[in-house]
């Protein structure tokens, strides 16, 4: 991991400290990371968190040949932050994600989340350190980036050029969060921006307003800082029983869940021979449906996903508990019960 330090303060063991070191004033540290390794947990994200990944720089290799060979350098220059939004469709169209990009705020498709930062760039899902995002804050994180992309929010490309010092001023936090005049954004100030309307670590966001650079020169607001204030995304518990006509449990039931928007991208769980079982993590929305030979089940298919009913400002969290029931085919059609929440 390198990091350069853009405020004073001792440095830490194994730190990079930067030039502007020898020049800052005996304030608290501010940093930026400029590279380090992909984590081992990538997190389960729900709507609301944070997919994060690093930036590729091609930089054409000198003293090799003349063929077009190309090195990539990948680090947090300057990285790139995303929302998480649950899936959802508008006229039609699938999408997952809402980020800022270079023309502007966009609802986006991943359906493989790696695919976010492709080429071992994707640093995963991430909540706040200080816990897990309230049903209300995921409610509201999602309405205001949803309204950023309805609006058709810019880039603050307008940033760099309209500021007395664009190089010290340009990715201050206020700069980049659609304050002021314009209503621009970049990508961590739209994600900033959403923490901070929603409440999070009462109001301040992920990032201290010292620290988005607001009260110094020399320190910016970045995908880094954000991502060393959070954790891989938790995800939600859920669990469920299938049994027979008479209540009891069926054993070796295969659960298939199958992600919502592309049923190929799929994994199963089995019952244990009471009919229990059991996911400590997952996110993200999936189908779910059970499957025994000789056995049918009714509704054949279940959802597990975070709902945001446009008719409603409830929250409705996923289903903690499902219950399949489940009869031999020559006696009929069971009845699938879903039950259970928070």
């Amino acid at each position: 991991m390198s990091i350069i330090r853009t405020a004073a303060g001792g440095p830490a063991a194994g730190e990079s400290i930067s030039l502007w070191d020898s020049l800052a004033t005996d304030t608290p540290p501010s940093y930026t990371l400029l590279s380090s390794e992909p984590p081992q947990d990538f997190g389960h994200p729900q709507p609301g968190d944070l997919l994060f990944r690093m930036s590729c720089s091609y930089i054409p290799p000198r003293f090799i040949n003349t063929f077009p060979f190309i090195t990539c350098t990948k680090g947090w220059r300057p990285g790139h932050v995303g929302v998480y939004v649950g899936e959802r469709q508008k006229d039609g169209v699938p999408y997952n994600v809402v980020e800022a990009l270079n023309d502007g705020v966009a609802r986006r498709l991943y359906v493989d989340l790696h695919s976010f930062g492709p080429d071992g760039l994707y640093m995963g899902a991430r909540e706040p350190h200080s816990g897990a995002l309230t049903k209300e804050q995921r409610q509201i994180v999602v309405e205001v980036v949803e309204k950023a992309a309805e609006a058709g929010t810019g880039y603050a490309w307008d940033k760099l050029w309209t500021s007395p010092i664009p190089i010290l001023e340009g990715w201050r936090g206020d700069s980049v969060k659609g304050g002021g005049a314009s209503s621009s954004v970049n990508c961590v100030g739209l994600s900033e921006m959403a923490y901070e309307q929603a409440g999070v670590n009462n109001g301040v966001g992920l990032v201290t307003d010292f620290e988005e650079g607001n009260a110094q020169l020399l320190s910016y607001l970045t995908p880094a800082e954000q991502y060393m204030k959070t954790r891989p995304a938790s995800g939600y518990f859920i669990s469920g029983r299938v049994v027979d006509a008479e209540g009891r449990g069926v054993g070796g039931v295969h659960l298939v869940f199958m992600l919502k928007h592309n049923n190929d991208h799929r994994f199963e769980v089995l019952t244990n021979e009471n009919g229990y079982w059991q996911i400590d993590r997952l996110g993200r929305e999936w189908d779910v449906k059970a499957e025994k030979e000789g056995m049918i089940f009714t509704p054949a298919v279940h959802q597990v996903y975070w709902r945001f009913p446009p008719e409603s400002s409830i929250v409705l969290p996923p289903p903690q508990y499902i219950e399949f029931r489940a009869v031999a085919t020559g006696d009929g059609v069971g009845q699938a019960v879903m039950a259970g929440n928070n």
